[in-house]
């Protein structure tokens, strides 16, 4: 997966280097909506169903013209997270626990495009991006059941961010850079864009544990995306 993420960022750099005076410059705000989870690979006991959260994506975009080739960056602010069902039972237990997290980035991805026809027409494209966490928040729900026992508990969390799991167990601890692949379709009809993708994120976000050890799960960001963008200047 790094591998993939170093050829991308070759491919738009080497986009990038093109002469400037080939170029078709336009610029342009782009909103979309993300439907985002988490690949979650545990060594805990208990079994993992994860579900899509919806999300939102809003900011600005360039468009960098070469003929059918455009090199596309952008600055976004981008909703990721997941919501997830943990239950664990034996014959005399039965435990759940229900989650929804939000975790607040700003992205930055760097794709270069395909557009059949130049200015218009079926597109595909590629490239890596760059995430920084702002914020995050997350909400719970624990049932444990066991004999005429039944306790139920719910309560609302911050996310740090920090290499190293903290101390505070009212928090979530989650690493603050996301590196990943974006790939994915589109159609462009000059000034209009849209596009449907997938991010994969290449980086774990879970940190090291209290011990400062390497953390026994592996947490990467997945995002299905769906966007819209308007380019002011394009011909």
């Amino acid at each position: 997966m790094k591998s993939l993420f170093t050829a991308l960022l070759g491919m738009a750099t080497v986009t990038l280097a093109t002469p400037a005076a080939e170029a078709q410059i336009s610029f342009g705000p782009r909103i979309g909506a993300n439907f985002a989870d988490f690949r979650y690979h545990t060594q805990a006991s208990y079994v993992l169903n994860s579900q899509m959260r919806l999300g939102a994506q809003a900011g600005v975009a360039a468009n960098i013209g070469f003929g059918n080739f455009a090199f596309q960056p952008a600055l976004l602010y981008s909703q990721k997270g997941y919501r997830v069902d943990l239950e664990d039972s034996s014959p005399n237990r039965f435990s759940s626990h229900q989650e929804e997290l939000r975790l607040n980035y700003l992205e930055v991805p760097l794709n270069v495009v395909y557009t059949a026809n130049g200015a218009t027409g079926l597109q595909v494209f590629a490239g890596p991006y760059f995430g920084l966490a702002l914020s995050g928040k997350g909400k719970e729900e624990l049932k444990y059941t066991t004999g005429s026992l039944n306790d139920i508990l719910e309560g609302k969390y911050d996310v740090e961010f920090a290499e190293q799991a903290g101390t505070d167990n009212s928090k979530a601890y989650y690493r603050r850079l996301d590196l990943g692949a974006t790939f994915g379709v589109g159609y462009k009809v000059d000034p209009m864009q849209a596009q449907l993708g997938y991010a994969m994120g290449i980086s774990n976000i879970a940190p090291n544990d209290r011990n400062n050890d390497e953390p026994r799960d592996k947490i990467r960001n997945r995002n299905l995306q769906l966007s819209l963008t308007y380019f002011f200047g394009a011909e």
